[in-house]
């Protein structure tokens, strides 16, 4: 859906607390076993801006994500096929089922700005082992730490996930999303 198409009523309005976590030592190798079903993670380089936004909709819809959600697509493609942009995208079965996505303008601190999976493949043990391996990718670069945040809107299982994985709450502060539906 092209940021044209929304129409702009009033919005709903959600109060937020913001996390912002940082890891500065990679977790251990396999730390997480591979799921049963047939996975496999694709770097997504200049997709397609209909690709990205169904995967950023599909993912971000149900937590209300709205940083990508309605910016024109000239700016949206800018920022998805930045040079210091990575994208991976998570499949199972020849579908997708989640995706990542890595800002690494400052390479000795990347920062996750997006991760999730999609509801239809939620809850199959999926998103904890892509996690850490998109996480074994970063640290691969050789990085000094690792960052990343959740919100209160997101997945109630975001920041346990983050924080078992080895992150650290560095801060807080409050946020308000202006959801257009």
């Amino acid at each position: 859906m092209s940021a044209k198409q929304i129409t702009r009523s009033a919005p709903e309005r959600h109060k937020v607390t913001i996390t912002y976590l940082e890891q500065t030592h990679p977790p251990q190798p396999h730390a997480v076993a591979r799921p049963a079903a047939n996975v496999a993670i694709l770097r997504c380089e200049t997709p397609p801006v209909d690709f990205y936004r169904h995967l950023y909709n599909a993912v971000g819809e149900a937590h209300k994500w709205v940083s990508r959600r309605y910016l024109e697509d000239d700016i949206l493609k800018s920022l998805i096929h930045a040079e210091t942009v990575r994208i991976y995208v998570l499949y199972t079965d020849g579908w997708p089922a989640g995706f990542a996505e890595i800002d690494i303008a400052k390479p000795e601190t990347p920062v996750i700005r997006f991760y999730g999976i999609v509801p239809e493949a939620q809850r199959q043990g999926l998103g904890r082992w892509f996690f850490h391996e998109i996480l074994g990718l970063i640290w691969a670069e050789g990085p000094k730490s690792v960052r990343i945040d959740t919100c209160s809107m997101d997945s109630p299982s975001a920041l346990r996930l983050y924080q078992r994985a080895g992150f650290d709450v560095i801060g807080q502060e409050a946020g308000l999303i202006e959801w257009y539906g």
